[in-house]
């Protein structure tokens, strides 16, 4: 779900940029309803910094495909490696991103 939300974030932003350069910061904070804006960007905060702790490989696979929208192919074509090393790579960045996230919040919570 927090990788949806950050998807969908970066998403977002491009086409504020695109559409209207210099004026994120005003589109983002007009007409927000803060109770359901708040959690998310604090959800996607934390989704940025767990990925800064995946390892290299891992997070340039994850960003290609799940921020830039790369298909498979076009991924392995990117970091010149094969098809089937994106995916590889790809799987095992998901499950560290979850268990950094995991990790995190039992930490904040305080259980173990």
């Amino acid at each position: 779900m927090m990788q949806t939300i950050w998807i969908d974030e970066r998403r977002k932003q491009t086409v504020r940029r695109q559409h209207a350069p210099g004026l994120t910061d005003v589109v983002q904070t007009r007409g927000e309803d803060g109770r359901i804006s708040f959690p998310a960007r604090v959800e996607l905060e934390d989704v940025r910094k767990a990925m800064q702790l995946l390892p290299d490989d891992c997070r340039a696979v994850l960003a290609l495909i799940s921020i830039d929208g790369l298909s498979y192919a076009e991924a392995a074509e990117a970091l010149a490696i094969p098809a089937g090393t994106v995916m590889s790579r790809l799987a095992r960045a998901r499950r560290l991103l979850v268990a950094i996230l995991d990790s995190s919040k039992k930490d904040v919570s305080g259980h173990d």
